[in-house]
C-alpha cells in the first residue's frame, strides 16, 4: 500500500492547497507524517497567482519510497476528495489521462495502468479504472467561480474484497429510501452438507445528498455508478452481527463512516461510532433499538419516515417466496425449517439467538408501519400488526 509524495523537476507542475497553520500545529502534523523517518520537510516557492508564498512540503525519505507501491482504495478517496475542494481540471484529468507533453516519472503506476496478472482477482470484474469530471458554479459575495468535480469508477482490481454477487436494481421504495436485493452464498456449521444460496437485502437512506448504508450488499459497476448517481456515500451501518461480508469493501471505496450495534466486533474493522438507544445516528429522525437477550449483538434502526419504517438485520425476516436469488436446495431446505412466512422471526436466528419475548415487546412499543428487513420483500403498512401477531404466536406460553 502507498502513499502519495512528490518527485519531479523543476519544470513540472504540482498542484495544492496552502494552509496557515497556528503555533504548534507544525509537531502534530510531524507525527502525523512520521517525520524524520518516513517523511522529510523541505521549503517550496507556491505561485499562489497574486504572489509567491514560502512553505514546507513533505516529501518521502529515500529509506521509506517504494515506487512498486499503489495506493490503497481509502487513501486514494481521501486525495480524491480533497481534489474535490481546490484543484484545477488540469490536475483532475492528469489523474485520468496523460497525452505525453507533461513530466510522467519513470516506473509511473497510477491507476491508468492495473496489474496484468493477478490470481487472487481473476474471477473479479476488471474495466478501466476512469475519473469523471464534472463543473458546478459556485457563488460568493464578490461573485462566482466554476469548480470541478471528480468522481472515481474503479473496480477492485487487486481482489483484495469479496466479490460482487448477482443483484437487483436500486430502487426507491419510499421517498429518499431505496432497496436492493442480491444473492448470498454461504454455509453454516448447522448444515455442513449443504452449501446455501438465497437473497439478502441493502437498505439506503439519504438525508440530503448524503447516503447511509445499512446491510451492506457489495454491487458490481454497473450498481455502483447507480449508487454514486444518488449521493455521496457518508456512512456505513452493521446492525446485525452476521452482516459481515461486504462492509469492507464501502469502507475501503468511499472512506465513509462506520457504526455499528453496540457488541459487534468486527474482524479487521474498526468501529468508528456505536449505535446506542438515545444516542448519535447517522441521519435525523432515526431511533435505535438494541436486542438485550440474543446471544449475539442485533439492532434494528426505525426511521421516522412514512408513518415509521423498520429497518431490520436477521431478528424480523419477511421471506414470502423464493426469487432468482435462490437454489433449488436452499429453498427446499429453507422450507423444512419454516422460512416461508411473511412478518418471521427467523428460524435460523432464533436458533442461533434464542431470542426472548421481552426484547420483541420492547420493539413493540415502538412505531412503525413498514419493515425493511435483511431478508425478503419489503413489508408495507402493516408491519407493526403483523410481527405483534408473530410476537404473541411464537412466544405463546
Amino acid at each position: 500500500m502507498g502513499w502519495q509524495t512528490s518527485s519531479a523537476p523543476a519544470t513540472a507542475r504540482v498542484h495544492g492547497v496552502v494552509h496557515r497553520l497556528e503555533e504548534g500545529a507544525l509537531a502534530a502534523l510531524d507525527e502525523a507524517e512520521a517525520y524524520p523517518d518516513g517523511y522529510d520537510r523541505t521549503t517550496v516557492a507556491v505561485d499562489t497567482g497574486a504572489s509567491f508564498v514560502e512553505a514546507i512540503a513533505y516529501v518521502g525519505t529515500p529509506a521509506f519510497t517504494d515506487d512498486t507501491c499503489l495506493p490503497s482504495r481509502r487513501y486514494l478517496n481521501i486525495v480524491l476528495r480533497g481534489a474535490e475542494l481546490d484543484m484545477t481540471a488540469y490536475h483532475l484529468c492528469r489523474l485520468d489521462t496523460s497525452d505525453g507533453d507533461e513530466y510522467v516519472p519513470a516506473g509511473d503506476r497510477t491507476l491508468r495502468r492495473r496489474p496484468t496478472s493477478t490470481p487472487s482477482s481473476a474471477a473479479m470484474p476488471r474495466s478501466t479504472p476512469t475519473l469523471a469530471v464534472s463543473w458546478r458554479r459556485v457563488e460568493i459575495p464578490t461573485g462566482s467561480f466554476v469548480q470541478p468535480r471528480v468522481r472515481l469508477y474503479a473496480p477492485d482490481l487487486m481482489g483484495t474484497f469479496a466479490e460482487a454477487l448477482a443483484h437487483g436494481p436500486i430502487e426507491e421504495v419510499f421517498p429518499d429510501v431505496f432497496f436492493v436485493t442480491g444473492e448470498m452464498r454461504t454455509t453454516f456449521p448447522e448444515f455442513p452438507d449443504v452449501p446455501w444460496v438465497f437473497n439478502r437485502n441493502m437498505t439506503i437512506v439519504r438525508e440530503g445528498g448524503a447516503l447511509t448504508l445499512i446491510n451492506s450488499v457489495r454491487l458490481d459497476e454497473q450498481g455502483l455508478a447507480a449508487l454514486d448517481a444518488l449521493g455521496e456515500v457518508e456512512h456505513v451501518v452493521r446492525i446485525g452481527a452476521l452482516h459481515d461480508r461486504d462492509d469492507a469493501f464501502y469502507l475501503d471505496r468511499y472512506h465513509p463512516t462506520f457504526w455499528a450495534t453496540q457488541g459487534i466486533v468486527p474482524e479487521g474493522l474498526s468501529v468508528d461510532k456505536r449505535l446506542v438507544p438515545g444516542g448519535e445516528t447517522p441521519f435525523g429522525g432515526c431511533t435505535v433499538f438494541e436486542f438485550t437477550t440474543t446471544a449475539k449483538p442485533e439492532g434494528i434502526l426505525i426511521v421516522d419516515r412514512a408513518g415509521g419504517i423498520a429497518v431490520a438485520c436477521d431478528a424480523l425476516q419477511n421471506w414470502v417466496k423464493p426469487d432468482e436469488f435462490f437454489s433449488d436446495e436452499t429453498v427446499e431446505l429453507m422450507g423444512s425449517l419454516g422460512f416461508w412466512q411473511a412478518a418471521n422471526i427467523g428460524p435460523l436466528f432464533a436458533m442461533r439467538n434464542d431470542p426472548k419475548a421481552e426484547d420483541y415487546e420492547r420493539l413493540l412499543e415502538l412505531p412503525f408501519r413498514h419493515a425493511l428487513c435483511g431478508h425478503g420483500e419489503p413489508l408495507r403498512d402493516s408491519a407493526h400488526e403483523d410481527y405483534a401477531a408473530t410476537v404473541a404466536k411464537t412466544f405463546a406460553s
